[in-house]
């Protein structure tokens, strides 16, 4: 009896813990992939690590702020060993190359604050190598080309990726019991003429689960942008996958407020002024949905200081102090 009841144990063990394997076959992005679209979610912690943990998330989603995800047969010159990209636009493609045995990144298109960077990899980051079970770790040393600022650099580093959890993901109107997250850190050191030593430091956690989809179904990406010419300059990012959450139920928007916006477009300054009494901070994005600027609501008005953005379209988001969305919209920043 006690035989079997071993066996019956380890049969459970083996199975559970082989749905949350990452394979070439439930994690690689490939050209043949279906498209899927982000949502925009507020901050929030990246709780616990370790096996057998529960996350628990009530999200305040953003649904106007969404990326539409398009992976692609990389056909770029400038990624000659990758095949496969995965854009939601021109200034927001990375590209990979896959195989049965791992999963390699060669760069692409980040924004720090609204501070376009193309990285391009020479020596790649290894983003996986599979199988990839918990509690896998994988580094490797990168290094490879840059641009910033109009100008071009080089930069080396490293990447270290962590299966540092398994467990259960309970998001708004779904429960995913099969998750394994990935913990990616990236260092790189670059110097850039006219710009001088660049720093950038990413770190994600991405939640998979292997069963609903090869794209993460949560993701918490945190950037920071170290330089001689700028002062350091940190942003989190957080998306959630649209087709598994309920959106509108608990998506925590109320009424639209009156707002003035003005003037619009500006090179330096913008002006938000409402009645409202509710309105509490003011979330500036860029079109790719990083938060470029925030700032709070003193007497119904916000002074924007947009001088140190790219020229372009940004959206904006009023929320009142318990994250609910009173007003959406867009301005324009002129050069």
């Amino acid at each position: 009896m006690k035989k079997i009841l071993f066996l019956s144990l380890s049969l459970i063990s083996f199975c559970y813990l082989n749905a949350q394997t990452l394979t070439q076959a439930n994690h690689a992005p490939a050209y043949l992939n279906k498209n899927y679209t982000t949502i925009q979610c507020d901050t929030v912690a990246s709780g616990a690590s370790g096996l057998g943990s529960v996350w628990n998330y009530t999200l305040a989603m953003h649904s106007s702020i969404t990326s539409t995800y398009v992976t692609a047969f990389a056909a770029n010159p400038s990624y000659p060993t990758a095949d496969v990209s995965v854009s939601s636009g021109t200034n927001n493609t990375a590209y990979y190359k896959a195989s049965s045995t791992g999963l390699n990144y060669y760069g692409g298109n980040i924004s720090v604050n609204g501070i376009p960077i193309n990285l391009n990899y020479a020596t790649p980051a290894k983003f996986a190598q599979y199988p990839f079970n918990a509690i896998s770790t994988l580094t490797s040393a990168v290094g490879g080309s840059l641009s910033a600022l109009g100008n071009n650099g080089t930069f080396t580093g490293n990447c270290q990726v962590t299966a540092d959890a398994t467990g259960t993901l309970n998001l708004v109107g779904r429960s995913f019991n099969d998750i394994i997250r990935l913990s990616t850190t990236q260092i790189l050191n670059g110097t850039i003429p006219l710009v001088g030593s660049v720093s950038i430091l990413q770190l994600n956690y991405d939640y998979y689960s292997p069963s609903a989809s090869k794209a993460p179904i949560f993701s918490i990406s945190t950037s920071t942008l170290t330089s001689t010419l700028f002062p350091t300059s940190t942003q989190t990012f957080v998306t959630v996958l649209k087709d598994y959450v309920t959106v509108g139920v608990k998506e925590n928007s109320k009424e639209s407020i009156e707002l003035s916006v003005f003037p619009n477009p500006s090179n330096s300054f913008i002006n938000f002024n409402t009645a409202s009494l509710e309105a509490s901070k003011i979330i500036a994005f860029d079109v790719t949905g990083k938060i470029v600027l925030t700032e709070i609501f003193e007497n119904g008005k916000v002074k924007l200081d947009v001088s140190n953005l790219i020229g372009g379209i940004y959206l904006y988001t009023v929320i009142d102090k318990n994250n609910q969305t009173l007003k959406s919209g867009k301005f324009n920043v002129t050069k």
